[in-house]
């Protein structure tokens, strides 16, 4: 049995288990607006008490990213393209929260590790902000593939990158079922790999809204994301999605 499939089974599981207290399912499809790229996303979570310890939860997650084979076309000819899973644990401490985790990502080419670190602070007012920290260590499985280094031309088969985000939610009391979201990410190579403008560097920015009905959340997100690394030309991407909860 593949990896993946390992991955799949074990996160369905753990989803399906009686002690887990909470459990979602996201999905998720993107469309760029310059490039007409397109891809799907399938997100899987669940967390659990740990009943030793006050305060403190677990968390799991799968992640699923799909693309057709021409990217501008919409589910035709769909792969999987990359597979996520994610561990972490959550500690609160009154309005504040402290959130280890390590997300793995499979491809067909390589695994990458993220060690992260992520401080939420929810305030009296209804505005919740978290700060991350996040490491990639990438691993490509042919030691001859790897990112190229802009600066001597070489491929790195164990490439390394920094990524900050900022992320925030605000609850209006007056309408409580609206969701209102950023997000805002710094992702910097330690390899000289080019990321945007010919630059070692890049950024993200997002808003996203939703509406709470039930058990459903749909929502829609606007971003701006770069055109390319050896281009300066940023485009806007769109995402529509749908959240549930059991």
């Amino acid at each position: 049995m593949k990896l993946q499939n390992k991955l799949i089974l074990a996160v369905a599981t753990s989803v399906l288990s009686s002690t887990a207290f909470a459990a979602s399912l996201d999905f998720r499809h993107e469309w760029k607006n310059d490039t007409h790229d397109e891809a799907s996303r399938v997100k899987l979570g669940s967390g659990f008490n740990i009943d030793s310890v006050e305060n403190l939860k677990a968390n799991v997650g799968l992640e699923m990213k799909f693309a057709s084979f021409d990217r501008t076309q919409t589910l035709n000819d769909t792969e999987l393209t990359e597979t996520e899973l994610d561990l972490g644990l959550t500690y609160k401490m009154g309005q504040w929260q402290i959130k280890p985790g390590m997300p793995i990502s499979l491809t067909d080419r390589k695994r990458t590790f993220k060690p992260q670190i992520r401080v939420v602070y929810n305030s009296s007012f209804g505005l919740q902000t978290a700060l991350r920290y996040r490491h990639e260590f990438a691993n490509y499985s042919d030691p001859t593939d790897g990112d190229t280094n802009a600066e001597t031309g070489e491929k790195v088969n164990r490439p390394q990158k920094s990524k900050v985000t900022l992320t925030g939610a605000y609850k209006v009391k007056s309408l409580p079922n609206l969701k209102l979201n950023y997000e805002a990410n710094y992702v910097k190579s330690w390899n000289h790999v080019k990321q945007f403008d010919n630059k070692d560097w890049e950024y993200d920015a997002g808003i996203k809204v939703g509406y709470q009905l039930g058990d459903w959340r749909p929502y829609g997100e606007l971003w701006s994301s770069d055109e390319g690394s050896s281009t300066s030309k940023r485009q806007a991407k769109f995402r529509i999605g749908v959240k549930y909860n059991f």
